[in-house]
């Protein structure tokens, strides 16, 4: 029984010594919890506020999103509503003019459309671009832009070529990863729940390991008080 309760004194003893160790490292880790959910929403803050800049110099959205309409705000960018298209037609126009003049006959058409419906420098800016072709084009591209049916279709071709532009696959990807950061703020904060509740868990098992300690040192004092008794009554029966 006494080297039961030697055995079992010193194994308490370790063990509490071991979840005070752990106790104090995830105390360490606790500590910084705070620090590091601040320093990824700061990161990911970042991040949102550099799209929301991007989006507003192409001229896709006014206000700025929020981590809780930011997916709402892309899906109505990818809708090919008025202002997307209004954005890409003007980079659209600018690619034209920057490519002149080996853009091709079909994208001359809708560049001049598109800056004749629109603003008077773009026309003027397609007009001394175009003073080496014939006036029967003119004449044709003026009939083009004001023909019911041929306006449709370079709507629809402006519709085709905004939703196929590299700025509209940027924004598709950009809502994938405005989710990635989301959920990596959200698994940081998972994180440092964890290591909180794994904290009290050790502080619990620190309590528990201390009462073990006492109880154990208890049972071997009775075990020295009863092995004492033995040799004082063995010592009598002599």
């Amino acid at each position: 029984l006494l080297d039961g309760a030697n055995t079992l004194n010193n194994g308490a003893a370790a063990l509490d010594d071991g979840l005070g160790q752990l106790t104090n490292g995830l105390d360490t880790l606790s500590a910084n919890n705070a620090a590091l959910n601040a320093g990824a929403q700061q990161v990911a803050d970042g991040v949102l506020a550099s799209a929301n800049k991007t989006l507003k110099e192409g001229g896709l959205i006014d206000e700025d999103m929020t981590w809780s309409n930011y997916e709402a705000v892309i899906d109505n960018i990818l809708t090919m509503n008025d202002k997307t298209l209004a954005a890409g037609r003007k980079k659209m126009v600018r690619t034209i003019w920057e490519q002149a003049p080996q853009f091709k006959a079909s994208q001359l058409d809708l560049a001049l459309y598109l800056s004749a419906t629109k603003t008077d420098s773009d026309l003027e800016a397609a007009l001394r671009l175009m003073q080496s072709y014939s006036p029967s084009m003119f004449v044709a591209m003026f009939q083009k832009a004001t023909d019911p049916d041929a306006r449709q279709v370079i709507h629809d071709e402006l519709v085709l070529q905004t939703a196929q532009s590299q700025d509209i696959a940027d924004v598709r990807a950009l809502k994938d990863n405005l989710a990635q950061i989301q959920f990596f703020v959200s698994s940081v904060g998972q994180y440092a729940d964890g290591v909180a509740a794994a904290a009290d868990g050790a502080h619990a098992a620190k309590d528990g390991s201390t009462q073990l300690v006492a109880g154990a040192q208890t049972l071997l004092n009775g075990a020295n008080r009863l092995l004492d008794g033995t040799h004082q009554l063995h010592s009598g029966l002599n």
